[in-house]
């Protein structure tokens, strides 16, 4: 979708759209990709990837050609080659810090939720007891230490905390 998107984006700039309203376009576009795809469920199907990856897509493809356009728009034509070879490194340096700033918010958060599950399941805790003993083993047993791990996980990416306690 992203290439799609691109092509429509030149054939909109040539016809004198405000690159500004294109970019924020694009910038809604992929923001709301990117939030519906926050919400899916653990039991999502295929389409439930695809149509926010398109939308996504749509909005990248929106936000880039404009942004291009401007950064090169009143460059001298004997600076493009310099210019170029900065906007790549910027665009480069940018979308590392952006992929390591998410990527430690994702094991951030990841550890956090970890603890707020974990935390409410104990021998102690009435609400916990029925749920490991309904899928198999106790909460004595060294088998039941895995199948809440794979609970927790499981819970983890659906979005929806399971709360042991009311």
């Amino acid at each position: 979708m992203s290439a799609i998107s691109l092509a429509v984006t030149g054939s909109l700039l040539l016809r004198l759209f405000d690159p500004r309203t294109l970019v924020a376009a694009g910038l809604v576009l992929s923001a709301l990709g990117t939030m519906v795809m926050a919400y899916l469920p653990l039991e999502v199907d295929a389409w439930g990837l695809i149509w926010p990856g398109l939308i996504s897509g749509a909005g990248i493809g929106l936000f880039f050609v404009p942004l291009t356009a401007v950064a090169f728009g009143n460059m001298a034509g004997n600076r493009l080659d310099e210019a170029a070879g900065l906007y790549a490194l910027m665009r480069g340096i940018g979308s590392s810090i952006g992929i390591a700033v998410v990527s430690w918010l994702f094991v951030r958060q990841g550890q956090i939720h970890w603890q707020t599950l974990i935390e409410h399941v104990s021998t102690f805790n009435l609400w916990a007891l029925p749920h490991p003993s309904a899928s198999g083993p106790d909460m004595e047993g060294i088998a039941s230490v895995a199948v809440l791990a794979r609970e927790i996980s499981r819970q983890m990416g659906d979005g929806q905390l399971l709360v042991f306690h009311q």
